[in-house]
Parts: structure tokens; C-alpha cells; sequence
């Protein structure tokens, strides 16, 4: 796991994290958790609606906040159209290609 924001614990509250589909590499989620590990495998297992048919997820970015109001403001950025963008860079970067020509989505459907 990479986190691209900060270096931090996977389980330290109040955590912004961005997922991508192993099966639908074009696709990204994007939530807010107070255990990533713990979020991931309820990903992984079916047991969100939003993201079970886009299964097996993996962690790409994740970062922590001091308080609960900052992550929920920084989690509804990622999820608008500049906040996509800021990921489309971000992640294009941080792998070099990796992620090629891809475009975050809101909820991993097409915008």
C-alpha cells in the first residue's frame, strides 16, 4: 500500500482513501473511514452496494485529518470535478504512467 498524501497509520481515524478496481482498472472510489484495513476488506468482501460489482479493490492513496469535519471537506472535494482532476494528477505521478490515460469518476460510474 502507497499512501501519496502523508505517511500515516491505516488506522488512525478520521482517513480520506481512494481505491481503484483490480477488474475495471479505470475505475476509482473514493471514502472516508476511521479504519482502512477494516474498510477495504468490506470492499473486497461484497459488502458495499456502491462497490461490489467492481470487485477485487485495492489501495492506491489514503490520508488522515485532525478532526472528522476537515476529512468529510477533503473526501467531497475528491468527489467533484476538480477534486477528479487533482487525483488524475496526483496518481499520474505518483506512478509514472501506471494509471495511463485514466480519468477518475465519481463512485467509479462514467461522469
Amino acid at each position: 500500500m502507497f499512501c501519496i498524501f502523508r505517511r500515516m497509520s491505516l488506522n488512525q481515524g478520521n482517513i480520506v482513501y481512494v481505491l481503484r478496481s483490480n477488474s475495471h482498472p479505470d475505475r476509482y472510489y473514493t471514502g472516508l473511514t476511521d479504519n482502512v484495513e477494516r474498510r477495504l476488506a468490506v470492499h473486497n468482501s461484497g459488502g458495499s452496494k456502491h462497490t461490489a460489482h467492481l470487485r477485487p479493490w485495492t489501495l492506491v492513496a489514503f490520508t488522515t485529518f485532525a478532526n472528522a469535519e476537515s476529512a468529510a471537506a477533503f473526501e467531497q472535494y475528491l468527489k467533484t470535478g476538480s477534486g477528479r482532476a487533482f487525483l488524475d494528477t496526483t496518481l499520474r505521478l505518483t506512478y509514472s504512467g501506471d494509471i495511463g490515460n485514466t480519468s477518475f469518476r465519481r463512485h467509479g460510474y462514467p461522469t
